[in-house]
Formats: structure tokens, sequence, C-alpha cells
């Protein structure tokens, strides 16, 4: 009974982690290709990597970052906005009015202004080359990999447990046979 439990979260955990991938890969694709939308913020919450080192030391290409949408931009807070198909990670140096202007740490020059609707966010976390490994599995090849193995997983997971009720009907079977023949020896005893 405990395995058959385990078994049915475990389904349901494969289930469940194969929508969410699915359901956010399509969402991706469809920010990025229908809305030229290269950091989609569901729930607010986007997750970006940096590409370039303008912003050396505080972030280095690789780095993963997490950027919350927030309106109340302030003065040394490193944003994210989108300049025409790319993201930009710079660190915002002024503020005038509706006005935003930013800058990478490594670059010697401001950036143009941009209107502060542009920022999509304010970076709240980096992690330090973790880039390296989501570069590797949004490859398509280790993507495919992944979600084929997720699918095998949840294939075996059906075969064992009709593996399990084959052997039970088996054994429930044996246990049949061997009553009859229990009940004909009886039979032939009581008739002699």
């Amino acid at each position: 009974m405990v395995s058959k439990k385990k078994q049915l979260i475990k389904r349901i955990l494969l289930f469940v982690l194969i929508s969410i991938v699915l359901g956010f890969g399509l969402y991706n694709l469809n920010a990025r290709t229908l809305l030229n939308d290269q950091m989609p913020m569901p729930l607010g919450i986007g997750v970006g990597m940096v590409m370039s080192g303008s912003m050396e030391p505080e972030l280095s290409v690789d780095d993963v970052i997490v950027v919350v949408k927030d309106n109340d931009i302030e003065l040394g807070d490193t944003v994210v906005y989108q300049s025409g198909g790319i993201l930009v990670v710079h660190k915002v140096v002024g503020i005038d009015g509706d006005q935003i202007t930013t800058r990478g740490t490594a670059n010697n020059k401001d950036d143009d202004p941009i209107s502060a609707e542009k920022i999509k966010g304010r970076v709240i976390l980096s992690i330090g080359g973790a880039g390296t490994i989501i570069r590797i599995i949004r490859s398509p090849l280790v993507s495919v990999s992944i979600l084929l193995l997720a699918i095998y997983l949840l294939y075996c997971s059906y075969t064992d447990e009709k593996k399990q009720k084959d052997e039970k009907d088996e054994k429930i079977e044996e246990i049949r046979k061997e009553i009859e023949r229990i009940k004909k020896r009886t039979d032939n005893t009581n008739k002699k």
C-alpha cells in the first residue's frame, strides 16, 4: 500500500515538473517571439543572465540575476531594461523626473536616458557563474534529453505498477488453484 502511494506521489511530481517546464517554456517562447519581450516576468519576477562585462566587478559574464518589478527606482539600484532586442543591466546614476540615466560600472560613459516605464525591474540577487549551467541546460539537446528522461521515468512508474499488479494476480491465481486442489482432495477423501 505504501509503495502505491509513493508511486502516485512520484507520478504527480513528474507530471507537475513536466507541466511547469513545458508551460514556462511556451510562455517564454511566446513572449520573446510574439511580444519581443526578452525578459518575460510572470508574477513580477524575471531571471536573466549577464552577457557582457559592463558591470564588472559587481556582475560578471554568466552570472544569473533575479529581477523584480519595482516602480520605486533609486540612485544606485542595478536595473534591467530592454533596448531594442537586447537587455541591459546597469546601475542608475541619474534620475530627472521620468528620465533615468544608467551606466555600467566598468564603463566610462553614461547610457542615453530612458523613460522609467522602460525599466523591467531591479536586480535583487545574483548567482555567480550559474549561467554556465543554464546555458548547458538551455541547449536543445540537453533540454530534450531532460524532458525525455522525465517522460521515461513516468513510463517506468506505470510499467512497475503494472508488473506488480501482474505478479499479485499470478500469486492470487496460484492460491486459487491450490485451494481448488485442496478442495478436490477433500471431496475425494469424503467420497471414500
